[in-house]
């Protein structure tokens, strides 16, 4: 749909622009047109009908196109414009200029002529489109990847249900020894016939097709998945899994390390189901006793995982084994997402024949890794790590910085480079990214020269008009007009 708002003191003038775009042109779009005989009364109809481009007769009583254009500018309507008069004056065309009117059209109207601007304008309207879903796949992958702070994307939860409009969400991973990225539009395609919404991209790391799957029920049929992926990828081996199903977005994460699980704990324990559905069904448990940093909490938490798991299964040497396999696994599955040195085994496999040295084994595995990792950070260099991420971040911001270009700035994971900021500064990478652009775009927007939002957008580094305006919202609590008018 194509909103256009035509706005004219001349009943005959609107009506008839009205009846020829309706009826007299060939449009590749349907075009939703509202009318307005004053500036006065346009400017009412724009609470309720967000125009994508504006027709606006100049001479008009009371409130002129020109005074009624820079009304609509500073209430941060996000529009194009183009102007109906019957003068071609070149002081028009100057001012026409200066508030950035995409056109100048004379009365009588023409048919081509206006078709025209009306295809430039839609032209433009995609392109905002296509440059707003690139922000939100951006999103998109980052919240599956890494572990966000989920109060940094308030902002964006408009944006991401525009892509995703259905209830539920489910992640599925493929994963084989031999994958060719070109694969990821056709999985998508056939995976759309069994869920209403799929976004599918390769992960190079990993070496994983991840799909997001947007459904309204909770149930799917999986199936003929199976069938389907070994005619995709023509026999040869892989394997893939589905995570369990959200209604949140917010979710995103850890639904895909639901699935991740899933896999990890197939090539582990290939030919014991056992083993894996311990593993799987006791992760949280594990990663939570893992990161407990009070050390008498920290044994209590063991000794109450380890009196659940042997309530559930017959004690001996064997089991304890397991356990302490299991555990280290999923610390390990944990610490590789990470890219963190991992947990090893530092006792031999006699010696577990009772609960209280298996408590004891995980503890020493525990307290040994975290001592280790405080020597290599007295060793290391964090706070030259966060100088640079800060310089990296002063001298790019303008560009589209993706959480990938800082970690490989400092060489590290991006989980971590995001827990780095945060242990350092109290908040996140985002919000000083996000501060910088918005100290930047308020400097332009009170220029001597007249930038758009548009244009602000991309000197500061977004991708549409449209987050430029959120963010400023979010750390402004004003839109960038109302910012602009209190500095006039």
């Amino acid at each position: 749909m194509f909103r256009i708002l035509i706005v004219d003191d001349e009943k005959i003038v609107l009506n008839g622009i009205k009846l020829l775009i309706e009826k007299r042109m060939q449009l590749p779009f349907v075009p939703d047109i509202a009318i307005a005989s004053s500036a006065a009364t346009a400017l009412e109809l724009l609470s309720v009908f967000q125009p994508d481009l504006i027709l606006s007769d100049i001479r008009m009583p009371v409130i002129d196109g020109f005074a009624f254009i820079e009304q609509v500018k500073k209430r941060d309507i996000i529009c194009d414009f183009a102007i109906l008069t019957s003068h071609a004056d070149f002081n028009y065309a100057k001012r026409a200029i200066t508030l950035h009117v995409e056109d100048f059209i004379l009365k009588p109207v023409e048919t081509a002529e206006l078709q025209q601007v009306l295809l430039n304008c839609h032209a433009k309207k995609e392109q905002r489109r296509k440059a707003e879903e690139k922000e939100g796949f951006s999103l998109l992958r980052n919240l599956l990847l890494y572990d966000l702070p989920i109060e940094q994307l308030i902002s964006e939860e408009e944006l991401f249900r525009s892509i995703f409009p259905y209830k539920y969400f489910t992640v599925l991973l493929l994963q084989t020894d031999s994958p060719d990225p070109d694969f990821t539009e056709i999985i998508e395609k056939e995976l759309s016939f069994h869920y209403q919404k799929c976004h599918t991209f390769y992960f190079y790391q990993n070496r994983q097709y991840i799909t997001v799957c947007n459904h309204d029920h909770f149930f799917i049929d999986t199936a003929p998945l199976k069938q389907i992926f070994r005619h995709i990828l023509l026999n040869q081996s892989f394997r893939y899994s589905i995570s369990i199903s959200s209604n949140s977005w917010k979710e995103l994460h850890n639904l895909y390390m639901n699935a991740q699980l899933r896999i990890f704990y197939q090539k582990i324990y290939p030919e014991n189901q056992e083993m894996a559905d311990i593993s799987f069904i006791t992760y949280w448990d594990c990663i939570k006793i893992f990161a407990e940093t009070d050390e008498l909490k920290l044994s209590q938490q063991m000794q109450q995982y380890i009196d659940k798991l042997l309530s559930q299964f017959t004690p001996s040497p064997r089991l304890f084994d397991e356990i302490y396999e299991s555990f280290l696994s999923n610390c390990n599955f944990y610490l590789e997402n990470l890219n963190a040195p991992l947990l090893q085994k530092t006792y031999s496999e006699q010696q577990l024949d009772t609960p209280e040295k298996l408590r004891g084994a995980i503890l020493q595995n525990i307290l040994s890794y975290r001592q280790f990792i405080q020597d290599s950070q007295k060793r290391g260099s964090e706070p030259d790590a966060v100088s640079t991420l800060i310089s990296y971040i002063d001298h790019h911001y303008t560009e589209d910085i993706s959480l990938e270009n800082l970690a490989d700035s400092v060489e590290m994971h991006p989980n971590y480079v995001c827990s780095l900021f945060k242990k350092q500064f109290g908040y996140s990478y985002l919000t000083y990214l996000h501060q910088k652009r918005i100290e930047h775009a308020k400097k332009l927007l009170v220029q001597t020269e007249f930038h758009t939002l548009d244009e602000i957008a991309t000197l500061v580094g977004y991708n549409s008009s449209n987050q430029l305006l959120r963010i400023f919202k979010k750390y402004e609590h004003m839109t960038p007009g109302e910012y602009r008018k209190l500095q006039e």
